[in-house]
């Protein structure tokens, strides 16, 4: 099946956007017509992803774990292309540590950017998305591996919490979208 999306005139934020999974998407929505800011801490690995994409897509070097680094990420949205439609929160670590050998600053490092990361983005997204009028949408990705484990593999507590925290996100911030989309649909 080749299903196909028609993203002009959008402009998306991609976060853990310097490989994986993220460059991946960067390299969709700009095919599917979208501007996108790609944006990572690696500002190396964001060159790579930029690469070849002219200017559909904006390398964004910032920080997710701090407020001032989301709001310029968010800003940057509007400093190139003028507007946000879609922010996709998939930045994250994955340490491979078992229990009794992981570090308190993996999972301080863990935490500070799988949840603390993805509150910051969503809220800085969603304030410029209120304020823009038009709506649009906030995506958080989140692993299984809370849910399932990892059963042929060592345990890895400090990546299994984060996930179900960042997958209640729009269950308790669905009051707010509501009450955001009618304000733009009144706007």
């Amino acid at each position: 099946m080749n299903v196909q999306y028609d993203f002009s005139g959008r402009v998306v934020i991609v976060t853990g956007a310097a490989r994986g999974v993220g460059r991946a998407m960067v390299g969709q929505f700009a095919g599917a017509g979208a501007k996108v800011i790609a944006a990572d801490r690696d500002a190396e690995g964001l060159q790579g992803t930029v690469e070849g994409l002219g200017d559909a897509a904006v390398a964004v070097t910032g920080d997710v774990r701090e407020v001032e680094g989301a709001k310029t990420i968010v800003q940057s949205a509007f400093d190139h292309f003028g507007r946000l439609d879609v922010c996709v929160n998939n930045a994250a670590v994955a340490p491979h540590a078992a229990l009794l050998d992981e570090s308190v600053e993996v999972w301080d490092t863990v935490y500070a950017v799988n949840c603390r990361g993805t509150f910051l983005m969503t809220q800085a997204a969603g304030r410029a998305l209120r304020d823009q009028g038009e709506g649009g949408r906030i995506i958080n990705f989140s692993s299984g591996v809370s849910n399932r484990g990892r059963p042929a593999q060592r345990p890895t507590p400090a990546v299994a919490p984060p996930p179900r925290a960042s997958r209640g996100w729009p269950r308790s911030s669905w009051p707010c979208t509501t009450s955001w989309s009618r304000a733009s649909a009144r706007g």
